[in-house]
C-alpha cells in the first residue's frame, strides 16, 4: 500500500494532553467545520458518511527514561502484516489471507512421505504449518509463541500457540471455543520483567445459559513466563479501541490511537482518555450513530 507523505511531530510529553470523557478514536468532524477549515486538502479521510468524515490523526507513544511520550504521525495508516517472523528457531513464513484460509509455516517438506508431501504441496502448506492469520510472534525462555487475530464480519477470532523446539505446536488460549458470542482485537504485548504480557479487547455476548444476554465489554491480560506457562493475570470490564502503539510505566500501559490516547491502570482498571484537540476541535468531533 502506498503511504503519502504527511506531517510527524516531535515527541512531547503526555503530560500536554487532556483529558476527555469518552473515546473520541472513532468520531468524525460534521461539514461545516471541515469546509470551514478545509480538511480534505490537508487531512486524508479514514472513513465518510454524509454528515461527517473520520480523519487519520494517529497519536503514537513511547517510554522513556520513566515517562511516556506521544507524537502525531499521518503517515502512519496501518501496519503490513510480515511475510515471514524470525524466531529463535529460525523463521517462520506468515500466509496471512484474510478471510481466506491462513496458516504459519517453516520448513521445506524433509522429513515427509511423497504422498504427504503431495497433499501439503497441493495445498500450498509447508511440512510444518498451524492454521491462523499470525500477526506477531515472540521468544520467551525455550518457546516461541505465535499471535493469530483475525478481524472480519465485526467478529475477532483470537488465539495463542506456544512452538518448541521440535516444532511441537500447543494452542494456549482461543476465544472461537467459549461459551457464547465474541469478538477480541490484539493491541500488543509488553515485558513485565517474568516473561510477556499479552493483551487483548472486545466484546462478548454470553450464551443462553446467563440471564443477561446484552453485550459486555472485557479487556484480557494473559501473563506468559519464561517456562512456557500462560495464565490470565486480570479481566477488565472494559474495551480498547484499535491502537498503533503501546508503551508502559509502573502499572499504566498507554495505547495509541486515532485523536486521542488510552491511559489504563491495570491494577485499579481505571481508563482515562486523553487528547491533542483543542476545544474547537473536539465541538466539532460527532459520534457516528447507526
Amino acid at each position: 500500500m502506498e503511504i503519502k507523505k504527511g506531517s510527524m511531530s516531535e515527541w512531547k510529553p503526555v503530560s500536554e494532553l487532556t483529558i476527555v470523557q469518552e473515546d473520541i478514536s472513532n468520531f468524525g468532524y460534521n461539514m461545516d467545520y471541515i469546509k470551514e477549515h478545509k480538511l480534505n486538502k490537508i487531512k486524508r479521510p479514514h472513513w465518510c458518511s454524509s454528515s461527517m468524515i473520520n480523519y487519520y490523526e494517529l497519536l503514537e507513544v513511547m517510554a522513556e527514561n520513566g515517562s511516556i511520550f506521544y507524537r502525531v504521525n499521518v503517515n502512519y495508516v496501518r501496519k503490513e502484516l510480515p511475510e515471514a517472523f524470525e524466531t529463535q528457531f529460525g523463521p517462520f513464513n506468515n500466509h496471512n489471507r484474510g478471510e481466506f484460509y491462513s496458516w504459519l509455516g517453516k520448513g521445506n517438506y524433509e522429513g515427509l512421505t511423497e504422498k504427504e508431501r503431495e497433499l501439503h504441496m497441493s495445498f500450498g502448506r509447508s511440512d510444518f504449518y498451524v492454521e491462523g492469520n499470525f500477526c506477531d510472534m515472540f521468544d520467551c525462555g525455550d518457546y516461541t509463541y505465535a499471535i493469530s487475530n483475525l478481524m472480519h464480519m465485526c467478529l475477532g477470532d483470537f488465539k495463542i500457540v506456544r512452538i518448541d523446539k521440535s516444532l511441537n505446536a500447543v494452542t494456549l488460549y482461543d476465544n472461537s471455543y467459549e461459551d457464547g458470542l465474541n469478538s477480541f482485537e490484539y493491541l500488543g504485548r509488553f515485558d513485565n520483567g517474568c516473561g510477556w504480557t499479552v493483551i487483548f479487547s472486545g466484546s462478548f455476548w454470553p450464551d443462553n445459559k446467563h440471564p443477561n444476554k446484552e453485550e459486555r465489554y472485557r479487556t484480557i491480560l494473559l501473563q506468559i513466563d519464561r517456562r512456557g506457562n500462560c495464565d490470565i493475570g486480570c479481566e477488565l470490564d472494559v474495551v480498547i479501541s484499535s491502537t498503533n502503539s503501546l508503551a508502559t510505566v509502573g502499572n499504566l500501559v498507554y495505547f495509541g490511537h486515532n485523536k486521542m490516547i488510552t491511559r489504563l491502570d491495570i491494577v485499579s482498571g481505571e481508563i482515562v482518555y486523553l487528547t491533542n484537540k483543542n476545544d474547537e476541535e473536539l465541538a466539532a468531533l460527532e459520534k457516528w450513530k447507526w
